[in-house]
């Protein structure tokens, strides 16, 4: 989004309600991520499931540019109806048939350490969840992803041969710093 600045997102995690969103998010995101690993460990996850995945972060985001700076809550039910409605649903449904979500790096980068979750069984706790964040945003539009978290590191480097593009290479801080000198 063009007209988000750094600020904007300061303002927003600096209000005293801003962890409770976190939460909430982070809580909404766990359910979600359990019922899907629960459908692909049972090997139920065909392609229908993926699509039904990728309608619904489409109505997210469509909801979220909708909507602006309003709360999760309403993001969500907007989003729970847009799904629904005609003629956006079939014109997300032709989006997602016709390949375009693979242009959606973000979300290209977020299904493949969804994928990694579902494969190395993990969790996903608070920690992942921001980590996810982060990388998810780092990897597909910076050229160097700087962490020093090795497990991330581990995950960054098991889903860069499932992305669609050429993802940022992954330091750690000293190793990052050693390139500038």
């Amino acid at each position: 989004m063009p007209d988000v600045k750094m600020r904007d997102y300061v303002d927003a995690f600096s209000k005293c309600d801003a962890l409770a969103d976190v939460e909430k998010a982070l809580e909404n995101q766990r359910n979600v991520t359990d019922a899907i690993r629960s459908e692909y460990l049972r090997r139920r996850s065909d392609r229908a499931t993926w699509q039904e995945m990728e309608l619904r972060h489409l109505a997210v985001q469509l909801a979220r540019l909708e909507l602006k700076q309003k709360g999760t809550d309403q993001v969500w039910n907007r989003a729970n109806h847009l799904v629904h409605e005609q003629p956006i649903r079939t014109q997300m449904e032709f989006f997602i048939t016709s390949g375009f979500t693979r242009e959606l790096k973000c979300h290209a980068t977020e299904a493949a350490f969804t994928e990694e979750l579902f494969v190395s069984g993990g969790g996903l706790d608070a920690g992942r969840f921001v980590d996810r964040q982060h990388a998810s945003a780092g990897l597909p539009y910076c050229d160097r992803f700087i962490t020093d978290d090795a497990e991330l590191r581990k995950r960054c480097a098991r889903i860069a041969g499932w992305l669609p593009f050429q993802s940022a290479t992954v330091f750690t801080a000293k190793d990052f710093l050693r390139t500038l000198s």
